[in-house]
Order: C-alpha cells, then structure tokens, then sequence
C-alpha cells in the first residue's frame, strides 16, 4: 500500500508539484480516491517518471502537475505556450505516461477499467475558457478534484484491487 503523501520527501520542480496536488487532493477527497506519486515508467533514465496516477470511481487519471505561479499559459494550434515559450513537451510527456499506464492497467484485475489524463497546473495564469491541448483538459487542483470525485463505474474493491496492482507495476521512482 502506498504511504500516504505527507510522508513523502518534497523536492524542487515537478516533484514538489507532484506531491503538492497530490496531498491537496489526498485532503479533499480522503479514501475515495488513492494515489500513486513519483513512479517508474521503465528502467533507465531517457524512460521518465509518472508524476501522479488516482485511482478514482471514473477509473484511472494520469496527472501531470506544473508549477506555473503567475506564468501565463496558453495552447494556440494546439501546443502549450508558457510565458510566450512553446512548450510542446509537456503534451508528449503526459502522452507517454498514459500508454504507460494503460498498458498495466490492461494487465490488472479490473483491464477495461477507463484510463483517463489531465494537465494540473499550480498558479498558472489559466484563460477563463476551457483548455486543452491534444484532446487532454487543462486545469488547477480545483478542477481536478471536480472530476475525481464524479460517480463511475468502479466501487471500493476494484479501485483498491487497480492500485495495489499498480503499484506493483509502477515501482517508486
């Protein structure tokens, strides 16, 4: 079973996103929905880290967090613009995380369970419309929480049995 996140060592960039969407959502929804921070993609360096994986009642929710603080941002023809820099990585990057997860979820106790992404951005300067970029929403903690807590297909068990299932596919990073 996963630690809960406030054991989790904090460091800089991405990680600290990580852990800071995942203990502020963590707080909000309690054991309805259960994380996975900071895991493995593969052996090796060039492979990368998933940063946040919940297994939520709508299925399985790749997050990818930023920290963003007053950054504007942006996705004109379809690819991240922060601050005025194009920023196409980010979109590949979540892309490659949820083939990753999808493939262990296929091989876990509940195969057909939805596998679902979002990009999480932390103190961005959002528009006020909706975002997306590569079919993928764009949100803040907020948003996120919204649609993890939605009903859906999977009860107590099943989520419980995905997690354990991977978190052992998905070792720490």
């Amino acid at each position: 079973m996963e630690c809960p996140v406030s054991e989790r060592p904090v460091g800089g960039g991405t990680r600290r996103a990580s852990g800071e969407v995942a203990e502020r959502l963590q707080a909000k929804l309690g054991e309805s929905v259960l994380f996975l921070v900071d895991r493995r993609r593969g052996s090796g360096r060039e492979r990368g880290d998933i940063d946040v994986i919940a297994v939520a009642s709508t299925g399985v929710w790749v997050i990818d967090p930023r920290t963003f603080v007053g950054e504007k941002v942006r996705a004109p023809e379809d690819t991240f613009v922060v601050d005025g820099r194009r920023r196409p990585e980010l979109a590949v990057r979540l892309r490659r995380q949820v083939a990753t997860v999808q493939a262990a979820v296929l091989r876990g106790p509940v195969p057909d369970a939805p596998v679902n992404a979002l990009h999480c951005f932390v103190g961005a300067d959002l528009p006020l419309r909706s975002l997306a970029v590569a079919g993928v929403d764009v949100t803040t903690i907020r948003g996120a929480r919204r649609r993890l807590q939605q009903p859906g297909p999977l009860d107590a068990v099943h989520r419980t049995g995905l997690h354990a299932h991977l978190g052992l596919e998905l070792p720490r990073a």
